[in-house]
């Protein structure tokens, strides 16, 4: 870690707090369904999870984005009216966040989920109350905001010292806007990024449970 005391966490969510995959890919399965395309030729070995749903569907369908954005709000309904029965917590998850937060540290969570579904998620599983604050990539209106705006929406926000911040993700997309706004970075392994594309990103750590992170804040 640097040598600045680090009092600032930002999380991403999918992959890295939550394993919200079994149910993302069913809400995926049945608005690709609702919208014409043959259950037979879906492939969710295809999805990777991370990228704005948008991108994910445009992908699947292989069609304009017009098409695919009618694909996203059928999306959006079937997910949000989801009881997220099937996303878990990652092992270790809520036990770092309570020592974390016992230990004075500032939670945030910055996730390419819009505002409902994140702070259903959170409310649910019962981990909500950690976090200062929670950005998404829905959190201005008329504004679909990149990781990098989110981690710099959340230090100006909350007036944060970049040098005392870290960002906490799985994927090279939250290693990469970590470090484009000047601020360190980990990444964890078990998620949904791919591994090579993470480590070529040069993360300060790299760890492949979320306990890990204790030894490197000294906790």
């Amino acid at each position: 870690m640097p040598d600045q005391e680090i009092k600032n966490i930002i999380f991403d969510l999918d992959g890295t707090l939550v394993d919200s995959a079994p149910d993302i890919f069913d809400s995926i399965k049945k608005a690709l369904i609702s919208c014409g395309v043959d259950e037979k030729t879906i492939n969710m070995d295809d999805v990777v999870i991370g990228p704005p749903i948008l991108d994910i569907m445009k992908k699947m369908m292989a069609c304009s984005t017009e098409k695919a954005e009618k694909a996203v709000l059928k999306f959006r309904s079937v997910y949000d009216q989801s009881n997220f029965e099937k996303t878990t917590l990652y092992p270790g998850v809520r036990e770092v966040l309570q020592l974390l937060k016992n230990n004075n540290f500032n939670l945030f969570v910055a996730t390419n989920k819009p505002e409902f579904s994140s702070k259903k998620i959170l409310r649910l599983k019962n981990i909500e109350y950690f976090f200062t604050d929670t950005v998404h990539i829905d959190s201005i209106t008329g504004k679909k905001l990149s990781k990098t705006a989110m981690i710099k929406h959340i230090i100006d926000l909350n007036k944060l010292k970049p040098d005392q911040t870290i960002m906490v993700g799985d994927t090279a997309s939250d290693i990469n806007s970590a470090h484009s706004v000047g601020i360190q970075s980990v990444a964890l392994l078990y998620g949904y990024g791919d591994k090579s594309e993470i480590l070529k990103c040069n993360p300060v750590f790299t760890f492949s449970k979320i306990n890990d992170i204790l030894h490197c804040l000294n906790i």
